[in-house]
């Protein structure tokens, strides 16, 4: 199996099989990736999204691939724990 940038999985993993060390990269080479050469998927999101003029698409990206998409830091830490704190309250999980 192969990564959506073209390097076989199992070779991307530590010794301990870390799934999530992996995912992290290929998500942060990914939007690096787009940052560069933000016409390499354009065909592919026009294609997908349910408005088709590139101002209403582009602000889409940018408000949803933002600075949390590369590192969620302290704040997204924080946010995600209140999430969880709030959904174990509520009998979700």
């Amino acid at each position: 199996m192969q990564s959506a940038l073209g390097r076989p999985f199992a070779d991307s993993l530590d010794e301990r099989g870390n799934v999530i060390g992996f995912l992290e990269r290929e998500i942060r080479d990914s939007i690096a990736a787009a940052y560069a050469n933000p016409e390499i998927g354009w065909e592919f999101i026009r294609e997908h999204s349910q408005c088709k003029t590139d101002d209403v698409i582009r602000s889409h990206i940018q408000l949803y691939v933002n600075e949390f998409s590369e590192d969620i830091g302290d704040v997204g830490r924080r946010a995600i724990a209140e999430l969880e704190r709030r959904a174990i309250a509520a009998g979700l999980i």
